[in-house]
């Protein structure tokens, strides 16, 4: 499950997320699998995309970015 921090924080965190309908049944629900990164970096294709894939990569393969 990949969201910004800001919908993370507004959901109340990953238990908050996991309450909306469904999601808690997904694969990556029921694993508690989730990352989250700030919101402009995740959806801005800024001169910090480099960065951005860096830093999602990592997360996606369960490494510190």
């Amino acid at each position: 499950i990949l969201c910004t921090s800001q919908g993370l924080e507004a959901q109340g965190g990953a238990d908050g997320l996991l309450r909306a309908p469904g999601l808690a049944l997904t694969p990556a629900g029921r694993a508690r699998r989730g990352a989250s990164m700030e919101a402009l970096l995740l959806l801005g294709f800024t001169p910090r995309l480099p960065q951005a894939v860096a830093e999602l990569t990592g997360k996606l393969h369960g490494r510190s970015a």
